[in-house]
């Protein structure tokens, strides 16, 4: 019999997204010119037309996006790169195509390209996973979306795309064995692949492990990230208020450290708030995955909590100083509309893959 919809995943959803809007409406600077590009109403936009998409992805059937990966996985590959070349570079990273007023980040759609293709591959050769060459080929699948993620730079996402891949590949029931000698190989290969890193990235790790490296940098930021945190105390500064915002000692608080604006003017209540909503949508995302009526919904729905488990983790552990800071958007809140988009559409697959589950929960 089929599962009701499940609304504690939506409406942990919708609520995030609220929050997400009235936050960064609440976000007034004194100097605008740190905050470039910064226009709250395109959040707006993003939040309907993600909405629409949670709901034609909701009531679709979900194994049409079986035959439709390959064709987004290679749109995903193709917007790749091209950002490389005609992308518009911030803050040393290009990450951006844009036409004209619309901007958006191919990463975004290529992640979701990833998902789709892997959890179909793995689907279509369910009985082959004892075969290193199903492995291989999932590899090549994961490695050009990293390796073009990577040259943007973007170290961040390049690491949730390799976590999403060793997910779906265990839940996929490749053999434990050929996983475990990749990590073994991947933490010998470690000290070689951070001297390739780009200088910032090589800092940001430093001031991970040693935050008095660069007081004035990147420790900096982590500084009055905790500092923002702190002030807001149980019941927060207000919308209006709180110091390391508005007085602009907080940098980059529409995206990466959106959270500790949160806090600050939320305060622990609304902080914790979010942190619950969070661990609401993560366990509805691994129940739907446990309960799934087939393979194919199982991986997708794994891979799909997957994204946004480890994007939650390292962007929170970022604004509290406990990971290194990497630029990854928190999903629903930070500012950006292909993120938010995606992450919608994302949702309503869940929903779809629950609504189709084999019982409810």
């Amino acid at each position: 019999m089929p599962a009701r919809l499940d609304y504690i995943l939506l409406f942990s959803t919708l609520i995030l997204c609220l929050i997400g809007v009235i936050v960064l409406h609440s976000i007034n600077v004194r100097d605008p010119s740190l905050l470039q590009g910064f226009n709250p109403s395109w959040q707006l936009i993003a939040l309907l037309i993600g909405s629409i998409g949670l709901i034609l992805f909701m009531r679709m059937d979900y194994h049409i996006l079986a035959r439709i990966a390959p064709l987004w996985y290679g749109v995903g590959v193709l917007l790749l790169v091209l950002v490389l070349f005609f992308g518009e570079a911030v803050s040393g990273s290009t990450r951006a195509l844009s036409f004209g007023v619309v901007e958006f980040q191919p990463a975004e759609i290529a992640k979701m390209g990833m998902i789709l293709l892997l959890a179909s591959y793995y689907n279509k050769n369910s009985n082959k996973l004892h075969k290193l060459n199903t492995l291989f080929i999932s590899m090549i699948i994961t490695a050009a979306v990293v390796i073009l993620v990577f040259l943007q730079p973007d170290l961040g996402t390049a690491i949730v795309l390799l976590i999403i891949w060793a997910m779906i590949s265990f839940m996929a029931g490749i053999r434990r064995s050929f996983l475990v000698g990749l990590a073994l190989i991947g933490l010998i290969a470690l000290p070689v692949a951070i001297q390739v890193l780009e200088p910032y990235q090589q800092a940001r790790l430093e001031t991970f492990f040693d935050p008095t490296a660069d007081s004035q940098g990147q420790g900096y930021n982590v500084d009055q990230s905790m500092i923002a945190i702190g002030s807001g105390q149980l019941f927060g500064r207000g919308l209006g208020g709180g110091t390391q915002s508005t007085l602009n000692f907080l940098p980059s608080q529409h995206t990466d450290f959106i959270f500790a604006v949160i806090a600050e003017k939320l305060g622990l209540i609304g902080a914790s708030s979010v942190l619950i909503l969070f661990g609401l949508l993560l366990w509805r995302g691994f129940v739907i995955a446990w309960r799934a009526r087939d393979s194919f919904g199982a991986l997708l729905a794994s891979g799909i909590t997957t994204m946004f488990l480890v994007q939650i983790v390292i962007t929170i552990g970022m604004n509290l100083g406990i990971a290194p800071v990497t630029g990854l958007p928190l999903p629903f809140l930070a500012y950006g509309g292909t993120n938010l988009i995606i992450s919608l559409l994302a949702v309503g697959i869940l929903l779809n893959i629950s609504k189709n589950s084999l019982s409810n929960a």
